[in-house]
């Protein structure tokens, strides 16, 4: 009798335990944060680069984070946005972050890439007939233009 007791209470207690892991677990789950690059992902040397890492939760976006640049394990920066002035090719690189809600830290995102690009015309507009035709705040928009 005083074993089935015994393993009555065994048994309540890890359904307990369970039931609380579960929706404890399940209620404070912080959401991956998402990392943005503005203006776009490819730009040119010496332009504004501005990241972001947004985790939404309830409508709510996050505003603290901490940023990681090509899988390194030193954070460069703790705000929602950092901006990048003067971009140069040791700037471009992977992403990521990783989101602060109450004393709680998200998973990591997910990385970005940011391509950073010599001179903002091509070195074919120097020397021959086709130039590089480029909106100067999305280098990813380029265009060969035959004159």
């Amino acid at each position: 009798y005083t074993q089935i007791k015994t393993a009555h209470l065994i048994i309540s207690i890890i359904l307990l335990l369970h039931y609380f892991i579960v929706n404890c677990c399940h209620c404070t789950e912080i959401p991956k944060p998402t990392v943005t690059i503005k203006p776009a992902q490819h730009v040119f040397r010496g332009e504004t680069v501005t990241l972001r890492c947004d985790m939404y939760s309830e409508g709510v976006t996050s505003g603290h984070s901490s940023w990681y640049k090509d899988g390194s394990f030193s954070v460069f920066s703790d705000h929602q946005e950092h901006t990048l002035r003067s971009v140069t090719e040791s700037d471009a690189g992977e992403y990521t972050c990783y989101g602060l809600k109450g004393s709680d830290w998200s998973e990591v995102s997910d990385a970005v890439t940011l391509r950073v690009s010599g001179d903002n015309l091509s070195d074919n507009c120097k020397s021959s007939k086709r130039c590089a035709k480029r909106n100067l705040n999305h280098p990813s928009n380029l265009a060969d233009v035959v004159e």
